[in-house]
């Protein structure tokens, strides 16, 4: 299952970033059982003006949290 969530805080300008994650579920389990982050972007577009930077400075969001 896919959805859209809030993110941690944007390096360059301080607003809440937005993630696309996707929610492993078990049948055995009520809540989720892994969240993985597809995606990171922030609202006010610093990751495609500065996108340099922002590869730099946001940490790496592949994989399991």
């Amino acid at each position: 299952m896919h959805m859209t969530r809030t993110g941690i805080v944007c390096p360059l300008c301080q607003t809440l970033t937005k993630e696309r994650v996707y929610l492993v579920f078990s049948h055995q389990s009520p809540g989720p059982q892994r969240v993985v982050t597809n995606r990171r972007w922030c609202p006010t577009g610093c990751h495609l003006t500065n996108s340099e930077q922002w590869k730099e400075t946001t940490l790496p969001f592949h994989g399991v949290e």
